[in-house]
């Protein structure tokens, strides 16, 4: 099923928008780019949190590269500015998964995920049940827990366990949501990533666990 006609949940953000609401009203920053093969990797500043997607084990899967924020630029209030990520990917799925090469390819599939770098420290259960709390909290929502999975996240510093909760979003008289709904927070001490996975169905979350096993943290 194509999810460019459907509802993805508030709260959920894509690494592309330049946007972000605040609750002042709008609030713009800016984005710094790249792309994450190992070549550009190695170009890039050790000390800067980078995600690298190795598309050769997902050739189904597009990802546009790494975005940096440039907090300066951003005109919220601090609150707001204190949760933006340090760095994120976003990944998607193609429709057709032998032809996965551009922005384009990826229009028409059925899940894409997400992961985003901050840098500051979650109790990765508590940051579960607090942005659940937060997703759920506007309209007629039902929601089902329908599996915990355990994963890990390569780092320079090694693999970090983690677990991703997968749920199941019902709202009431609304068809047009993404009921498929994944989150899990890696603690990395003083720094965290939150991982978050939609799809079309609850029943296709499984299909997007492999890529996240292709993304590490550099």
């Amino acid at each position: 099923m194509n999810y460019s006609n459907k509802k993805i949940l508030f709260g959920t953000v894509f690494a592309v928008l330049l946007v972000v609401l605040t609750v002042g009203g709008m609030s713009v920053y800016t984005l710094f780019k790249t792309n994450t093969t190992v070549g550009e990797a190695d170009r890039i500043n050790k000390n800067t949190p980078m995600f690298v997607f190795d598309k050769s084990t997902m050739p189904g899967w597009y990802s546009g590269g790494n975005n940096w924020v440039d907090a300066s630029s951003f005109t919220g209030d601090q609150a707001a500015k204190d949760d933006l990520p340090v760095a994120d990917i976003s990944l998607h799925q193609c429709k057709d998964l032998k032809k996965c090469d551009s922005s384009k390819d990826m229009i028409g599939g059925n899940c894409f995920a997400m992961l985003s770098y901050r840098k500051y420290p979650v109790e990765p259960e508590a940051a579960v049940s607090k942005k659940l709390k937060n997703n759920t909290q506007f309209g007629d929502m039902v929601v089902r827990e329908v599996g915990v999975k355990k994963l890990s996240l390569r780092t320079s510093e090694g693999d970090r366990r983690y677990d991703l909760h997968q749920y199941d979003y019902e709202a009431k008289g609304d068809n047009s949501m993404m009921r498929g709904n994944a989150l899990g927070f890696v603690s990395l001490g003083d720094a965290h990533v939150e991982v978050q996975t939609v799809c079309t169905e609850a029943s296709q979350l499984d299909d997007a666990l492999p890529v996240l096993s292709s993304v590490s943290l550099r």
